[in-house]
């Protein structure tokens, strides 16, 4: 599969599978073991998908199925709007990857520009996002 280079160096499959709306144990892994089994290795959540224990506990069972490593696949999950800001970027991410069951994600984004209970234009979304981008500099450093 082809694979692009992020500016950070580590290469990223262009084609990923997603993950929204996709709920529920049983069909969390009928469409990942769809996924995995025809060759996708990139894979996006996000936390407001709320799958990604699913998603974690079919890794456990699929990876070995297929002779994979974490290491194989891309995961990406996104910050959402109501954990903007200092320490909870940092949290969300911690809990992300818990809840997805590995040791690392490969991308973490910002799922949304503002945050949650915040009218688009208040100047807090800004500042919160700033600090998100500093908990996300710090958890990339770990």
């Amino acid at each position: 599969m082809a694979k692009l280079v992020l500016n950070s160096g580590q290469t990223m499959p262009i084609i990923g599978y997603g993950t929204f709306q996709v709920r529920g144990s049983e069909v969390v892994y009928r469409v990942l073991e769809a996924a995995i089994s025809a060759g996708y290795r990139s894979i996006d959540t996000a936390s407001v998908y709320r799958n990604e224990e699913d998603i974690g506990h079919s890794f456990k069972k699929l990876l070995p199925k297929y002779n994979l490593k974490r290491s194989d696949l891309f995961i990406t999950s996104k910050l959402g709007p109501k954990d903007q800001g200092s320490g909870h970027c940092y949290d969300a991410c911690v809990q992300s990857i818990s809840r997805l069951q590995c040791n690392y994600l490969d991308l973490y984004l910002i799922h949304w520009p503002g945050t949650q209970g915040l009218k688009q234009d208040n100047c807090d979304n800004s500042l919160r996002r700033s600090e998100s981008w500093k908990d996300m500099e710090k958890l990339c450093a770990e």
